[in-house]
């Protein structure tokens, strides 16, 4: 018995833990909420009684990211971007032989970086396809760098342009146009199972199976939306709810393992005397 009431302390706990996690990040840019997901734990059947099972308290299976769109917001950053619809920025330094680890994400809230290359909030190069004359010139995700792009001089850079297709391109102060390349994008088998490495960046698991890229548009991926950045999907009244629940359940085993504590103990100085 108090075993039982000891699997229902640890569950409330992780679900606390969750939540909080969620709460903690309601105001992150694109940020997914997570879900402690439990199943009953029993024993085998009994030989007495063949068609009963004895209840052993709950086990924690998993705690699963929710994947659901977050509602895109305007900014006044043309650097801002948003994905509509499925897929991930790609991000990290890449290879020409194509075994770089890459990270993933959705928060689009980009910046150039000093040596020329397109970064996210944490600094992290977000990846694309070069291009030459408006063809793209590699087929392995490689950080997009506006150096060239702009003659070597990143003051030249007037403004940039990313189109719903992911295309990059930059005016310049003497109002000619480069492109600088296309932004690639990756998505998986089962996203739900990416694993939360610090905020809103993700790397992929034996479950989540391996990232299959592409570019915005195409694949079903979706497709860029420019000066917009995608909020979280976390409801902080449901989030408070889940909490509340979660707080009883811990308070009402806790009760429980007290009490089955004290009948331990009542029983153990009876039978010493």
């Amino acid at each position: 018995m108090m075993r039982t009431s000891l699997t229902g302390l640890q569950a409330a706990s992780k679900t606390l833990n969750v939540v909080s996690n969620n709460l903690a990040n309601g105001a992150t840019t694109a940020f997914k909420r997570s879900v402690a997901q439990f199943e009953d734990m029993r024993i085998g059947d009994t030989a007495s009684r063949p068609q009963s099972q004895v209840g052993q308290g709950a086990l924690t299976i998993e705690v699963q990211r929710q994947t659901q769109q977050g509602a895109l917001e305007a900014s006044n950053s043309s650097l801002d971007i948003a994905i509509s619809g499925g897929g991930y920025f790609v991000l990290g330094s890449g290879n020409a032989n194509g075994d770089a680890t890459y990270s993933y994400s959705r928060a689009g809230k980009l910046s150039i970086g000093k040596n020329g290359d397109l970064v996210n909030a944490e600094g992290m190069p977000v990846t694309g396809y070069q291009t030459l004359l408006g063809n793209v010139t590699s087929s392995v995700p490689m950080p997009l760098n506006f150096s060239s792009a702009a003659g070597g001089n990143l003051g030249n850079i007037k403004s940039v342009s990313i189109d719903g297709s992911g295309r990059v391109s930059i005016a310049r102060n003497d109002g000619s146009v480069a492109a600088v390349g296309t932004l690639a994008m990756a998505n998986f088998s089962n996203e739900g199972a990416l694993k939360q490495q610090s905020g809103t960046i993700l790397k992929e698991t034996d479950r989540s199976g391996p990232a299959m890229f592409s570019s915005p548009g195409r694949n079903g991926m979706g497709v860029i939306n420019q000066g917009n950045l995608e909020s979280t999907n976390v409801d902080i009244t449901q989030e408070l709810l889940s909490m509340v629940t979660a707080q009883q359940a811990y308070n009402g085993n806790s009760r429980a393992l007290q009490t089955e504590s004290e009948m331990l103990r009542s029983v153990t100085e009876t039978l010493v005397k």
